[in-house]
């Protein structure tokens, strides 16, 4: 306190040079709250208070951004084979889960993404025998729901990516062969076309974006597969990563703090996966998460905050 009263005693003399205002930056809101002053603040001129003012400011968002991140641990998991209508919140931070709403619908291989708090639920075999059709989860209410609108034709074993308010929707299942096709949706009018193919035909793949980047994992055809690819969304195309140390097909994945994380999914021997493995970037290096999920977890579709 007498650091911060000293520095503000240095701006009531008039001699603004030593007030430092870089040094506000790391004082506390209760701390400013009692020097900070009507009294004190009208002997200042408002470009010098205006300026420790915002200081303090960009250090309050930075403390509050850090502790926002803290909640993005939250993902949904939605459907899959063992959890056909289950919305599940689960928090790979603590490994705690909790049912947030059963869905309507058995679903699975199916794919979902959040845009603007209202998760998009779409394609994938279901009761219905629809797999063009698009459901709407909403994250404030937890209320699940039919939408009006259709994909452009029906998908199962695919993967999909939300990118400035689009889904990029990439590989699938069709006609008894894999595609490598890309196409990007806007799920609010419906709209589709398509971009640059993949190096490869992919089904049950993961992919998650970092930056202006979409990362893809593993998938099956004939067998399980271990590529991994990056997509380059402003240029367009496609370029090969170090592969995962295993296959992997029927998986999830998400981007958290620079890192990408790929949860369960199913092995070559056909056995189910509680590992998370983790790809880091800016090294290309994989590792195994030491804690494992909570169960086993394929054929879901998962969308974070």
């Amino acid at each position: 306190m007498s650091k911060i009263c000293h520095h503000f005693q240095n701006a009531e003399d008039g001699d603004i040079s030593k007030v430092g205002l870089d040094t506000f930056d790391t004082f506390p809101l209760a701390t400013l709250e009692t020097v900070f002053c009507k009294e004190r603040i009208c002997k200042m001129s408002q470009e010098d208070a205006f300026t420790i003012f915002k200081n303090w400011m960009a250090y309050d968002f930075k403390a509050r951004k850090d502790k926002w991140l803290d909640l993005v641990d939250l993902i949904n998991l939605i459907g899959g084979s063992k959890r056909k209508r289950a919305v599940i919140g689960y928090d790979f931070t603590t490994n705690e889960v909790n049912l947030f709403s059963d869905m309507t619908i058995d679903m699975f291989d199916h794919a979902a993404e959040n845009i603007e708090q209202t998760i998009f639920i779409f394609g994938g075999p279901n009761e219905l025998r629809n797999l063009d059709n698009i459901f709407t989860f909403d994250t404030s209410t937890f209320q699940f729901k039919r939408s009006a609108l259709k994909l452009n034709k029906s998908r199962h074993s695919f993967g999909s990516c939300a990118f400035d308010k689009n889904i990029y929707i990439m590989g699938e299942r069709y006609d008894g062969s894999v595609s490598n096709v890309v196409e990007i949706y806007d799920p609010r009018e419906g709209i589709c076309h398509s971009l640059e193919k993949m190096l490869c035909g992919r089904q049950r793949s993961a992919y998650t974006k970092l930056n202006n980047q979409i990362y893809a994992f593993g998938g099956w055809y004939c067998i399980g597969r271990n590529e991994a690819t990056v997509y380059e969304i402003r240029n367009d195309s496609w370029l090969k990563l170090a592969p995962l140390k295993t296959s992997l097909c029927l998986i999830k994945a998400t981007e958290f703090r620079n890192k990408l994380y790929l949860f369960g999914g199913v092995v070559p021997n056909d056995s189910r996966s509680k590992d998370v493995n983790i790809y880091t970037p800016a090294t290309g290096n994989w590792t195994m998460s030491t804690k494992k999920l909570p169960y086993y977890m394929d054929s879901y579709a998962m969308a974070t905050h």
